[in-house]
C-alpha cells in the first residue's frame, strides 16, 4: 500500500490528463468515446481514491467514469451486492446504453459478478489484476479477515458472489495480469480465450494497473469496444 499511497502523492490526474493528451492518440479517444458510461470498482481495503488517476485518464479521454461510492472495499455481502446492482441499473438508464465495468483486484470479482446477474446492462467486463481462479477457501479467508477485525460469519458473502466469481462472463472481457504482481499470482487471472475473452499481460505491480501508462492504455482502448463488434486486443 505504500508504494501506491506514495506515488499517488506525486502524481495528479493533470499527470495523467497531460500525458494523455501530449498523444495524438487521446483526440481518437475523445471522438470516439462520447461519454460513454464505465464503472470503476476498488480492490480489497482500497476505496474510490485508490482509482482516481485511473478515472481522471478516463475523464479526459472523453468516457463518464462512475465510482462505486461504496466506501473502502471489505467484503462481498448480499446487500452490497444488490446496493451495486441498483447503481448499475441506475447508470444504464441515465445513459441508455450498456455499462462498461472495470474492477481492479477484488473488484473485478463484483464485475465479472454483475456481469453474469445482468449481462443486458454490460458493454464488457476488464479485470485489473484479478485472481478469479483462486479457489475460495472459507477458513483462510476467515483468518484474513479476523486479522483486520472482521467476522465473516456475521457478514456472510453472497452466494451470487461465490458462484460466479469463477464462471466466464458470457459479455466481453478481458484481463489484465501481470508476472510481475505479487499479490495476485498471475495464473490465478487467466481466463479461458474464446471469441469474446482475452488475457492482456501487463508489466507492472499489482497497484500499477491503476496508474501505469501502458496499462492506461490498455484500459482505454479496451473501452472504446462494443460488444456488438468486440474485437481482441493488438499490441
Amino acid at each position: 500500500m505504500d508504494e501506491f499511497f506514495n506515488l499517488l502523492k506525486k502524481r495528479t490526474p493533470n499527470f495523467i490528463a497531460d500525458f494523455l493528451l501530449d498523444s495524438a492518440e487521446s483526440f481518437s479517444y475523445k471522438e470516439e468515446a462520447d461519454g460513454r458510461p464505465v464503472l470503476v470498482i476498488p480492490g480489497f481495503l482500497t476505496n474510490d481514491h485508490a482509482t482516481l488517476l485511473l478515472r481522471s485518464a478516463l475523464l479526459s479521454c472523453g468516457f463518464k467514469p462512475y465510482t462505486w461510492n461504496q466506501g473502502t472495499n471489505i467484503i462481498a455481502s448480499d446487500s452490497l451486492i444488490n446496493t451495486i446492482h441498483k447503481e448499475l441499473v441506475r447508470i444504464y438508464d441515465e445513459h441508455k446504453t450498456p455499462v462498461t465495468i472495470i474492477g481492479w483486484s477484488m473488484g473485478g470479482f463484483y464485475a465479472r459478478c454483475l456481469a453474469k446477474m445482468s449481462p443486458e446492462l454490460v458493454n464488457s467486463v476488464i479485470t485489473l489484476g484479478t485472481p478469479f481462479k483462486q479457489k475460495i477457501d472459507i477458513e483462510e479467508m476467515r483468518k484474513k479477515y479476523t486479522k483486520i477485525g472482521i467476522d465473516i460469519d456475521d457478514h456472510p458473502i453472497c452466494d451470487q458472489y461465490t458462484n460466479y466469481m469463477g464462471e466466464i462472463p458470457v459479455v466481453p472481457f478481458s484481463s489484465l495480469y501481470s508476472k510481475a504482481d505479487i499479490i495476485a499470482p498471475y495464473q490465478d487471472c487467466l481466463e479461458t480465450e474464446t471469441d469474446i475473452s482475452e488475457n492482456i499481460e501487463v508489466d507492472t505491480t499489482h497497484f500499477g494497473f491503476v496508474y501505469d501508462p501502458e496499462s492506461l492504455r490498455i484500459i482505454l482502448n479496451r473501452c472504446l469496444e462494443h460488444k456488438n463488434t468486440w474485437s481482441k486486443f493488438k499490441l
